[in-house]
């Protein structure tokens, strides 16, 4: 396997990759993205427009045979008066009429709330993104991604910041607790589905955190 940088021409594949990994998960395909054809192709328009800003890192990992396999989305925050905008969306990418806006809303605002509590301001790498194509799941792609954006944030010193679904978070509970994340906060978004946050502490200071979510 090869871990590299992604592309605006991988977009679609990316897409495709995460509505495959997400089939099963009731909060991002059963609830906020179902799984269609304009829906794949907001996603695949809003990926690539991500690539374009500064503040994203998108990964992905190429089997041996030559498939993308798995990829990831790392937002990095280096200073409050620099940060990324919500999500780095790419204003002029619509909505696709098949979302279910009022759950994607709910989503990101629970996130970005987790975000704001967490962190605080302060310097990070968000994992933003995650997803293994589901025939090649348990063969390290996924840890590969992970280790890389914490590399680079230990390169900084600055922390680590996660937010997944309740299924995402337990799927990949090992990955992220080999990574050095652990679970600081949830929150409701809809039908009864959370959102969780994970926290990596720098490789330089910060042993703990404080979570405030009034």
């Amino acid at each position: 396997m090869q871990l590299i940088p992604a592309t605006t021409a991988d977009a679609a594949c990316l897409a495709d990759i995460l509505f495959t990994a997400f089939a099963d998960d009731k909060l991002i395909v059963g609830t906020c993205y179902p799984d269609t054809p304009a829906n794949r192709a907001w996603w695949a328009r809003n990926i690539a427009s991500q690539m374009s800003d500064p503040h994203t890192k998108v990964f992905k990992v190429v089997a041996d045979d030559g498939p993308i396999i798995a990829w990831a989305k790392w937002l990095v925050q280096r200073n409050k008066d620099d940060a990324p905008a919500e999500g780095a969306v790419n204003p002029s990418n619509e909505p696709s009429p098949d979302m279910n806006l009022e759950a994607c809303m709910k989503l990101a605002g629970a996130q970005y709330k987790m975000r704001e509590a967490v962190m605080q301001g302060r310097d990070h790498y968000w994992l933003n993104a995650l997803a293994t194509h589901p025939a090649y799941q348990s063969q390290g792609a996924a840890t590969a991604l992970v280790a890389l954006g914490t590399k680079l944030a230990d390169e900084e010193g600055v922390e680590c910041f996660s937010a997944c679904t309740t299924q995402a978070n337990a799927n990949m509970k090992h990955v992220f607790k080999r990574a050095g994340f652990s679970v600081v906060a949830e929150e409701p978004v809809a039908n009864g589905l959370n959102v969780h946050a994970g926290y990596r502490a720098a490789s330089l200071g910060c042993e703990s955190v404080d979570v405030d979510m009034t």
